[in-house]
């Protein structure tokens, strides 16, 4: 129908005015930029530009140590004097607690599905187990069906 497509034709113009009259609306910079648009770039798309890159590169030197043999590339760890050692007051508290529901034997019990998860990427061995194999051994499992997790 014409009229339908005259209506959306008028619709897009005014929208199009719109937000031309919107960035024009803060004025325009002695070089002839657009105050808005000097925002937009300073708040909006440097920072994220910065932050792009760095995640950019923290990929590459991910994709980079996948292809090696090596067990562990210290340059992709953080430095030792970036991890604060204050412990805060908070953490200490919930630490405790965590302790005392573990000694206490009241930490819930983990399901057959969570321990096929922690089978299959346990820390003992170099290599993940094949999940069959770790299926047959969560199944096998009746005794130690606490937590997971240590808070020592």
């Amino acid at each position: 129908d014409e009229e339908v497509v005259n209506d959306v034709e008028d619709w897009e113009t005014s929208v199009l005015k719109n937000v031309a009259s919107r960035w024009y609306c803060d004025g325009v910079a002695e070089d002839g930029r657009l105050n808005t648009e000097t925002q937009w770039l300073e708040k909006v798309l440097k920072p994220w530009a910065r932050r792009a890159w760095v995640l950019l590169t923290e990929y590459r030197l991910w994709k980079a140590s996948k292809g090696t043999t090596s067990t562990l590339d210290i340059s992709l760890l953080p430095s030792l004097k970036s991890i604060s050692p204050v412990v805060s007051p908070l953490f200490e508290k919930v630490l405790h607690y965590l302790r005392q529901a573990d000694k206490s034997g009241l930490w819930p019990t983990t399901t057959p599905n969570r321990q096929l998860v922690m089978l299959s990427t346990s820390n003992e061995g170099s290599q993940a187990k094949a999940l069959s194999v770790s299926h047959m051994a969560a199944k096998k499992n009746k005794d130690s069906r606490s937590s997971a997790y240590s808070f020592k």
